[in-house]
């Protein structure tokens, strides 16, 4: 790795900046490197409902290298300033991104992206019938402009091919070759996930919770900021989503005899709707140490479910009536769990006196299923152990030989 000439490195986003981001993309290690970093939040014009709706558990804005623009003007001066930079990207290439693809295409910009938890693009590939319905569900103009955009040339529009893309899983290298804006000189590197990241950072560190439990993966599913852009009129209505998860989560709790414990969404802020999950214990920003001490876990469109994977835990994957609001989402869990040789349960058509026999048929695991999923999302040649150096310098070591 190369410690005497560190290029300057921007991260441009389209929702306030929550502080999981500083672990997400790598930002507090690039930091104790002494590498300069500049974070740029665009939402104020860029997305309007991340904005207005997520305002706590964001990063200190004080900082000298956080900065929120609002608007393109004030966005490509800032860039000027910053004229040798890499640019890292942490959105797709949409219509309302189009001025801001043309200057970086216009300026011959080294931009690209770095994509460290993903297994979402394979995981909710969807039949052209699921597709259509799924587009129709959630119509809005926004929805359409984009679905005609995406399937434009954008190069013939002016807009530069990404130089990188940095991802956990080899699996999503098609898929990203075809959404974002790629051609043959576009370069793939495939290291090791933020899941697996943390499983290493972890390793050592003491229980949070000291008696036996399970863990909910909560999605944040009626007031996430990527929700309110995707569902149009079609809302998730927050108490029945919220109260048949309550009530499921009490059957589990007096047929388990576990305590199930919450492990809040980052963008979450359950302070603001404090009846969400009242009665049951809320965790944030400590998904990988709950999933690692938990008899088991249960998720529903969450990508954290890959650290029950990582840690070999028995899955539920559960599905409500409300969430076929996003059918997209019921799409990832149903793809998901039959990687891993499971079934969906939907909890809103269960009855009380099933729950102990779906918890006996819910403990098991599928070995074969569980390291191939691994070896998809975690980590090329993952064999069920956790040990090895931070990606930190993989990532380093190839954005300096661009």
């Amino acid at each position: 790795m190369n410690t005497n000439n560190k290029r300057k490195i921007v991260f441009l986003f389209h929702t306030p900046i929550p502080k999981s981001y500083l672990s997400l993309f790598k930002i507090s290690d690039f930091l104790n490197l002494g590498y300069n970093i500049e974070l740029i939040d665009t939402s104020y014009f860029s997305n309007r409902p991340a904005y207005n709706n997520t305002v706590t558990g964001l990063i200190n804005y004080e900082e000298k290298y956080v900065h929120r623009v609002y608007t393109n003007i004030e966005l490509f001066k800032l860039l000027d300033e910053y004229y040798d930079a890499v640019i890292i990207v942490t959105f797709d290439c949409l219509v309302e991104f189009f001025q801001l693809f043309r200057y970086l295409s216009k300026n011959r910009r080294d931009y690209g992206y770095l994509i460290l938890g993903t297994s979402y693009q394979t995981a909710s590939f969807m039949t052209t019938r699921k597709r259509i319905s799924s587009f129709l569900y959630g119509l809005s103009f926004k929805r359409i402009a984009n679905g005609l955009y995406r399937r434009l040339p954008r190069k013939k529009l002016g807009i530069k091919a990404c130089d990188f893309i940095i991802c956990n899983s080899p699996d999503e290298e098609a898929d990203f070759r075809k959404r974002l804006v790629c051609d043959e000189h576009t370069t793939y590197k495939t290291i090791h996930s933020n899941f697996y990241e943390e499983a290493l950072e972890n390793k050592g560190k003491q229980r949070i919770v000291p008696e036996k439990y399970c863990v909910w993966l909560d999605f944040y599913a009626p007031y996430h900021p990527d929700v309110e852009l995707i569902s149009g009129k079609n809302r998730i209505d927050p108490a029945k989503y919220y109260n048949s998860l309550k009530q499921f989560f009490c059957w589990i709790e007096k047929y388990s005899g576990y305590k199930v414990v919450i492990a809040a969404h980052p963008r979450s802020d359950y302070e603001k709707h404090p009846e969400s999950y009242n009665g049951f214990r809320i965790e944030k920003f400590k998904t990988s140490l709950l999933v690692r001490d938990a008899e088991f876990i249960m998720t529903s469109a969450s990508t954290s479910f890959l650290y029950g994977v990582m840690y070999l835990k028995p899955i539920i994957f559960i599905i409500q009536d409300e969430l076929y609001k996003l059918p997209k989402n019921i799409t990832y869990c149903e793809n998901t769990s039959k990687k891993l040789n499971k079934e969906t349960i939907n909890i809103d058509h269960i009855k009380e006196d099933e729950v102990s026999d779906i918890l006996i048929e819910q403990m098991r695991i599928d070995n074969n299923c569980y390291i191939k999923s691994a070896n998809s999302y975690i980590k090329v040649g993952f064999d069920g152990d956790i040990a090895g150096r931070s990606h930190i310098y993989d990532i380093i070591d190839f954005l300096e030989s661009l």
